[in-house]
């Protein structure tokens, strides 16, 4: 297509490229950046043949399968923030927390219900009196 862009009377020949070729030892994240850049790799087995071709798109799939536990437990603990601000207010909150522990327990969100203040945020539990 690159070539048809550049030459609209383009053949096959003008199409073609040297493509990117990487070692089927090669880890994932050391190939990411050769992938990226030129949109597909050829993968060389130990015998010299190529043995597989590797694209953006599996790099995609890839993140995608890797990345689904780690957004849906996010997710899980918003909504779970959420509904404990929206069951328990500050004192109840404040009832939970260790005695021995001085600081003061607004809400179950990174936030707090005080958005903006200056009191510190650690664990995704807003924490004031320090």
């Amino acid at each position: 297509m690159r070539a048809r862009l550049r030459n609209p009377n383009a053949v096959l020949r003008d199409c073609i490229i040297d493509p990117a070729v990487v070692q089927l030892e090669t880890p994932l994240l050391e190939a990411v950046s050769t992938i990226a850049s030129a949109e597909f790799v050829f993968v060389r087995a130990h015998d010299a043949a190529i043995c597989g071709i590797v694209t953006t798109a599996d790099l995609s799939d890839q993140f995608v399968a890797l990345a689904r536990p780690f957004l849906m437990l996010g997710e899980i603990e918003q909504l779970s923030r959420t509904a404990l601000d929206h069951t328990f207010n500050s004192e109840q909150f404040s009832e939970a927390v260790d005695p021995s522990d001085d600081r003061v327990v607004e809400g179950a969100h990174p936030w707090g219900r005080s958005r903006g203040s200056s009191k510190s945020r650690t664990n995704g539990i807003v924490w004031g009196g320090q």
